[in-house]
């Protein structure tokens, strides 16, 4: 388990840095609203998510730094519809309801683990 202490900018990557996790559970997210934000700075949404991971301060969020694999990410229950509503469109992932669009606009590969029904 990896904490990211609620904050934002917790973790800094260099211009050409990388960060790489696998086979981790990442909590303490930090959230803020999609308001104003880079990832959302026309709509006025009033979302609040934590999923572009602001804990982690990239100096280009235009091109890929964090990478994820076999991570669980402990997220507010409005982040993980969104993310479940995502992988049940399949291909069409990206095609969100307008709330949620500017959020999944933010993620640029997303590729769900098959859906395993809990025992």
């Amino acid at each position: 388990t990896f904490g990211l202490g609620r904050s934002a900018n917790t973790i800094q990557l260099a211009l050409r840095g990388h960060l790489f996790m696998a086979n981790m559970i990442v909590n303490q997210l930090f959230v803020q609203n999609l308001a104003g934000s880079a990832i959302d700075s026309s709509s006025g949404a009033t979302y609040s998510t934590s999923l572009p991971l602001w804990g982690v301060n990239m100096v280009s969020r235009t091109s890929p730094q964090v990478f994820l694999n076999n991570v669980t990410l402990v997220v507010a229950q409005s982040d993980y519809l969104a993310l479940l509503s995502a992988a049940l469109r399949g291909v069409r992932w990206q095609n969100g309801s307008v709330t949620t669009r500017p959020l999944m606009a933010g993620i640029q590969i997303f590729t769900p683990s098959v859906l395993v029904p809990a025992a």
